[in-house]
């Protein structure tokens, strides 16, 4: 049981890993912890 839950954790990291990389390639995510807004940014526009 406890290789299946790690193995289930390690996957899900690699998982976070891969779409961080995919989304810093194209568009940037930031969020507004106070406001709880999320923005997606890319080089040349800024959207709510």
């Amino acid at each position: 049981v406890v290789n299946r839950i790690s193995q289930l954790i390690i996957e899900e990291l690699q998982f976070d890993h891969l779409l961080e990389s995919a989304a810093s390639g194209i568009i940037g995510l930031c969020s507004d912890a106070t406001a709880g807004v999320y923005y997606a940014y890319d080089q040349n526009s800024i959207y709510e």
